[in-house]
This record gives C-alpha cells, structure tokens and sequence, in this order.
C-alpha cells in the first residue's frame, strides 16, 4: 500500500499537512523507507522526509496516510534525505 501512495493526503493527528510526492526506497525492500510529503498550511511548498516507520494507517479508498505524530513534530521533520557517507580506510 504505502508503495502506492504518490498523491496521497498526509495526515498527522487532525490537521492535513501535505501530500506525498513520492516513497523513498533505499534498497530492493517492496516498501519504502521514506515518504517524501510536499507539506501545505504552516510550511506550504516545503518537503519534509517523513520516516515509513511514522505511518500508522493508509487508506487506500480515502487516498490518505495517516502519522503518529502531530502537525509541529512534523515541522521538525528533515527537508532531505540522510545521506549514507561511505569512505575507504586509509593504509
């Protein structure tokens, strides 16, 4: 499902606060990792990275995934994703 939820309403508690742009996959894995959600009202036209692991429902009739987590701790959420640094070690 949430694989499948480019476009969909962002919800966190009551308040609507974005849509999601796309699902962030970070290896062969069949669900992302990361949603990233074009975010509306307080911070209209911002991207915020919202972690898979946040979403509590997805309702796939409705077109709405739902966050464990209310509207400001959304605002606290990053605006990329985390970067993996791999460096070789020196001999």
């Amino acid at each position: 499902m949430l694989a499948r939820c480019h476009g969909f309403e962002v919800a966190a508690g009551s308040a609507r606060v974005g849509v999601v742009e796309t699902p962030v996959f970070a290896g062969p894995a069949m669900a992302p990792d990361y949603l990233v959600v074009r975010t509306e009202g307080l911070f209209d036209g911002r991207f915020r990275v919202v972690p898979a692991a946040l979403v509590v429902d997805v309702d796939e009739e409705r077109r709405i995934v739902l966050l464990g987590v209310d509207a400001p701790a959304v605002a606290n959420l990053p605006e990329r994703l985390p970067l993996v640094s791999h460096r070789t070690a020196s001999a």
